[in-house]
């Protein structure tokens, strides 16, 4: 969506008595910029207001997007696993439990991903359009849907170091979901395959490594 149009889309809301929304790279820059050293799920949920699912996947995801602390991907990906479902069987307006949305997490995280990521975030905002969109918005909410919810729970998996590619699948997706980019989804969809295939090996690996102490033990 280029400056004008979105400008005119800013009118529009105001004609029509809707409120306008600062892009998600000023969410994110204001959620940074707090003081305060925690930020809950529920502060985040506040800070986006009523925007899509599409908001709220890359808003959650995105902290994994850089190292956390052993355990970090569980407090993100739990929420996203309950969006993602909510998406698949068609709510219209996101809802997560109060005990997700009091989950606390170090707002270090969110200044470093800010710091990385948002730059590039806006960037990204400028290039999104409507394009590509091989399904009705029906059935493209509940496919990505369906990509958000595997992805989540690959992100659940105590893979080291395979955090990043499921979350940067979310944010892809999510984006995707917003502009309705279908280059977006199509990039979603890559990563999530990529994902699934980090995660199988590594089962497997883990698995392979099970048997040797087994029968080593056994033995």
């Amino acid at each position: 969506m280029t400056e004008a149009s979105r400008g005119y889309a800013d009118l529009a809301a105001r004609a029509h008595g809707r409120p306008v929304h600062s892009r998600l790279s000023d969410v994110l820059h204001e959620l940074a910029s707090d003081a305060a050293p925690l930020v809950s799920i529920r502060e985040i949920m506040e800070a986006l207001g009523d925007r899509s699912f599409g908001a709220l996947f890359i808003i959650i995801a995105a902290p994994n997007l850089v190292p956390l602390p052993p355990g970090s991907s569980f407090i993100f990906s739990a929420p996203i696993i309950v969006l993602a479902l909510q998406l698949i069987f068609g709510r219209q307006i996101p809802w997560l439990p109060a005990s997700v949305l009091d989950r606390q997490v170090d707002r270090g995280i969110i200044r470093r991903v800010y710091e990385k990521l948002g730059p590039k975030l806006v960037k990204l905002e400028k290039m999104l359009k409507p394009r590509y969109n091989l399904f009705g918005a029906f059935t493209a909410d509940r496919f990505i849907g369906v990509l958000t919810l595997l992805a989540a729970l690959i992100l659940f998996l105590p893979i080291p170091l395979g955090n990043m590619p499921p979350a940067a699948a979310i944010v892809a997706l999510g984006l995707g979901l917003i502009e309705r980019d279908g280059i977006a989804v199509m990039a979603g969809v890559v990563l999530t395959v990529v994902s699934a295939v980090i995660a199988v090996v590594f089962g497997g690996v883990i698995a392979a490594i099970a048997g040797f102490v087994y029968h080593a033990i056994a033995g």
